[in-house]
């Protein structure tokens, strides 16, 4: 059986690596461990840290004998990251979110919460935007934003403006 304090250090652990492999600041993700030891991971502003998406959620529940994993998820997340061991249920109808959960004996829980994540991250739209960088006339010429932080520069607007191939300098 794979603990929940396994899963929480292996969440840690992920969202080390993916900080450091998008080079943004350790504030864009934030893990917080709840009283009942469940966990929730925050995707957060890139530029004031507030927490705008939640990448899941997970905990452990069930009676003592029928114990189970429980992650709530986003409806978005492509249905092939979802192991066939897992059961899924809409969180409410109105809601953006799935559960899904896993029995506590299944071993590739860290792989599914390592692609949920990612799968998050890279999907991620900030909201707080600027108008452009000092590239400007660069990406103008080169019809592309040439950022040297991709990530980052998904909060320009001038790069949504380039490639829907308006060029304004």
């Amino acid at each position: 059986m794979v603990s929940i304090e396994s899963i929480n250090e292996t969440v840690k652990n992920i969202t080390e690596n993916i900080i450091k492999e998008y080079n943004v600041s350790d504030k864009f993700i934030e893990i917080t461990v709840n009283k009942n030891n469940s966990m929730s991971v925050w995707l957060c502003e890139l530029t004031t840290n507030k927490k705008t998406k939640t990448a899941l959620n997970v905990s452990l529940k069930g009676k003592v004998k029928e114990k189970y994993y429980s992650f709530t998820i986003r409806k978005d997340i492509p249905q092939n990251i979802i192991p066939e061991i897992a059961e899924t249920k809409p969180e409410t109808k109105e809601s953006s979110n799935i559960i899904v959960n896993f029995p506590v004996d299944y071993t590739d829980v860290a792989e599914f919460t390592e692609q949920v994540i990612r799968h998050s991250v890279n999907t991620f739209e900030p909201s707080d935007k600027f108008g452009c960088c000092d590239k400007y006339k660069e990406c103008s010429e080169a019809k592309k934003c040439l950022h040297r932080n991709q990530f980052y520069a998904k909060a320009c607007w001038y790069r949504k403006n380039l490639e829907a191939g308006k060029i304004f300098y």
